[in-house]
């Protein structure tokens, strides 16, 4: 039997507990194998369970473990549970009742005083701070990998510093505090003026606080119109402060980037409302436009912007060469993870005014780290204080009382948008993101989905039976991605396909696209796409894509037998998913892209390339340079994040 403080435990028989229980990695066998050697005897038993739980959790994005008994024995019983089940469904059982029980009875033994003693016996390498050079910390009752405490600490020195820096308020004026209520009255509307359900208008507040604030972030679901809210707060910045010109915008992904670009452009030209309203605020053409002309509209990768430094994991902008950065816009920073966001923080001056947007019960990063929604867990606190100059000043310049605001989804740096415009005309699916958010499991699945009544004619239900077999399972998408099928969801692509083939041929010539022909089929494109919650298995995004490839080469075979890629993994159609930066091509994770046939000079058709559409407009490669991608069709919804899809 295993027992928790002996060191000479049996050590294949450990393994083979993780093994079972499904937290078994070669990462993990190779730390607690390095650990053992730095420690010179064997670590006790318990400190390899929590190492264990570690890293199982950091896979799915925390950085810490409670290291409690409490907490480590329900991990364990989680997975002991999860264990069960797959045994009772499965027609092979991998382990006798037996060995079971002898998980059963380590998870047991499981106290206090036995992880006390593991942390205190292993003092070479469990450190107390940062300060300790050590690969383990415990800390308030949490064990991190040192690098992960380095980074929380790095990112909550930060916030804590700019969150409750209130230079901004104390340098602000009478004069200046009325010229900023009249330009969020110009933008927002007056002050008495509220949403269509008689909310105050929170669009305002969040601009409002963002002018008075050093550090702020404005969160909120899709729709909600962050960038909206941003576009109107940055003339309003250039309007007060046109000294502090120096912008600069990013989010994680080059496809982030890219729809935040698009966004911010979109509010500025000479059509849209936002320029409309400038007119009013700000009268004399010339001010006018040189003040629109110097807000940045153009947005880059977090990785581009600190500047990435090949083969190493430092940055060229750092906390010994920061941004020269007036004010840092973040957009998606629920996409960032720890590490990211820690190197963020270290490289942004102490007079730059920072404002994050991201929608905190979005999926949290890839990798370790959901930092957007720990800042904005005081959100769900109502009794967190709060401060009663800046609410006083937040009053007197957005029009609202002191007690309205009190009331209203805010804290110190951090504004809630909550009326969704995008949900507007399909409230049901706004009903069921609140529900999952709030992870009120007691809410029937026919209780969620009565919203959706109305809508029965544009939504389909397909229940999936656990019980089928994998044949069976196959069988149904192979039905989902028939074009012939009435439930195919491939019919949808069809104006992208149909584009493809009129802008290839001109008459009956096959002549290839232009950059002007790209452009319309990314619009097409861009209208439509399959999203899957997993990324393997029968209705994971490898499977969906393979089908959906298939119908793309038969849909589009005359265009491919021209150009010879029939059976090609080039072939016309295909649409490829970008996996990784690469700034030497101007492609970036995230990027969507399709292949087409260029038109040479001459009017023919030339070799196929991959076109995308990027800041400076379109642009295409060759196959030949495009290394790390995957087929673009369908994708994970964690992939699809910011892309407002219609």
């Amino acid at each position: 039997m295993l027992k928790q403080n002996d060191e000479n435990f049996d050590k294949a028989a450990l393994f083979k507990y993780f093994a079972a229980l499904g937290i078994d990695s070669p990462l993990l066998r190779a730390v607690l194998k390095t650990l053992e050697k730095m420690h010179g005897r064997p670590l006790p038993a318990v400190l390899c369970l929590m190492l264990s739980e570690l890293f199982f959790k950091q896979d799915a994005g925390d950085i810490c473990i409670k290291s409690d008994a409490d907490s480590v024995a329900e991990f364990y019983r989680q997975r002991l549970s999860i264990l069960r089940e797959n045994q009772q469904n499965s027609f092979k059982i991998a382990y006798s009742e037996s060995e079971i029980l002898e998980i059963e009875v380590l998870i047991d033994s499981i106290s206090s005083s036995s992880v006390k003693d593991a942390v205190d016996s292993c003092a070479d390498l469990i450190g107390r701070s940062d300060q300790d050079s050590l690969p383990l910390i415990y800390d308030l009752g949490r064990l991190y990998i040192r690098r992960n405490y380095c980074y929380e600490k790095a990112i909550a020195d930060y916030v804590g510093r700019a969150g409750s820096d209130c230079s901004t308020l104390v340098n602000l004026t009478d004069e200046t505090c009325t010229e900023i209520r009249s330009m969020l009255d110009a933008l927002f509307g007056a002050e008495r003026e509220k949403t269509s359900d008689s909310r105050i208008n929170m669009q305002k507040v969040a601009a409002a606080m963002a002018t008075v604030s050093h550090f702020c972030i404005i969160t909120g679901g899709p729709g909600t119109g962050k960038t909206t809210t941003v576009a109107r707060l940055l003339l309003i910045l250039q309007n007060l402060y046109p000294s502090k010109s120096r912008i600069m915008l990013c989010a994680p992904t080059g496809k982030a980037a890219g729809r935040m670009t698009a966004s911010i452009r979109s509010q500025f030209t000479e059509d849209s409302e936002l320029y409309k309203l400038a007119l009013n605020i700000i009268p004399d053409s010339d001010k006018r436009e040189r003040i629109i002309a110097s807000i940045c509209k153009t947005a880059v990768t977090v990785d581009k912007l600190l500047g990435s430094i090949p083969h190493k994991a430092q940055k060229i902008h750092n906390k010994n060469n920061k941004l020269d950065c007036d004010i840092l816009i973040v957009d998606e920073v629920s996409m960032v993870d720890a590490s990211n966001f820690a190197k963020l923080c270290d490289c942004i001056r102490d007079e730059t005014k920072v404002i994050m947007l991201g929608d905190k019960d979005q999926l949290a990063s890839v990798e370790a780290g959901a930092v957007l929604n720990d800042l904005c867990h005081e959100l769900d606190e109502h009794s967190s204080e709060r401060n009663e100059e800046k609410l006083r000043v937040l009053s007197e310049v957005s029009g609202y009382s002191v007690s309205e605001l009190k009331n209203a989804r805010l804290t110190d740096y951090v504004v809630q948008l909550d009326y969704s415009h995008r949900f507007a005309k399909y409230k049901g699916i706004g009903a069921i993101a609140s529900a999952v958010n709030e992870a009120n499991k007691d809410t029937s699945a026919e209780e969620l989905l009565k919203p959706f009544s109305v809508y029965e004619n544009e939504l389909e239900l397909l229940p999936v039976d656990g019980a089928l077999t994998y044949r069976e399972q196959l069988k149904i998408i192979d039905e989902l991605c028939s074009i012939n099928s009435c439930k195919s969801i491939s019919k949808d692509y069809e104006s992208f396909w149909d584009a493809l083939v009129s802008a290839h041929m001109k008459g009956d010539k096959f002549a290839g696209i232009s950059a002007t022909d790209a452009e319309n089929i990314f619009k097409k494109l861009d209208e439509y796409r399959i999203l899957c919650a997993n990324r393997d298995g029968v209705f994971g995004v490898a499977n969906i894509n393979s089908h959906l490839e298939k119908i793309a080469r038969n849909r589009l075979e005359a265009l491919n037998i021209q150009t010879g890629s029939i059976d090609d993994d080039w072939f016309i159609g295909k649409v490829v998913l970008v996996t990784r930066n690469n700034y030497a091509l101007k492609i970036s994770n995230g990027d969507v892209g399709f292949v087409a046939a260029e038109r040479k000079a001459d009017g023919t058709a030339g070799p196929l390339r991959i076109w995308f559409t990027g800041s400076s407009g379109i642009f295409n490669i060759s196959p030949a340079f495009l290394v790390d991608y995957e087929s673009g069709y369908a994708m994970t919804i964690h992939k699809s994040q910011g892309s407002e899809y219609k």
